[in-house]
């Protein structure tokens, strides 16, 4: 096999397998950890968004008045289906 046959091959392996999820904090305050917590979820299918995946959004679901920390958690799957949640503790 050529070398631009193998890298075609080993390229599209990876784009069919290709799958990730991860979780990153992106701020904290120095209120002590609440025991409230709110989530919003925003859904990507083909480039169309669905939902709100706003830290409003998860203080509003959660019922939150003051806010200790915040994460992201993000699923994507080749681009065409990616799920964003965001999560909100707090009081």
């Amino acid at each position: 096999m050529t070398t631009m046959k193998k890298t075609i091959i080993l390229l599209l392996a990876t784009l069919t397998l290709g799958a990730c999820t991860y979780h990153r904090p992106v701020a904290a305050t120095s209120n002590p950890v609440g025991t409230k917590t709110g989530r919003s979820t925003q859904t990507v299918f083909l480039g169309m968004a669905f939902g709100d995946g706003t830290i409003e959004g998860a203080v509003r679901n959660g019922g939150l008045s003051r806010i200790s920390f915040v994460d992201f958690r993000n699923t994507n799957i080749l681009y065409i289906y990616q799920r964003h949640t965001c999560v909100v503790n707090g009081e």
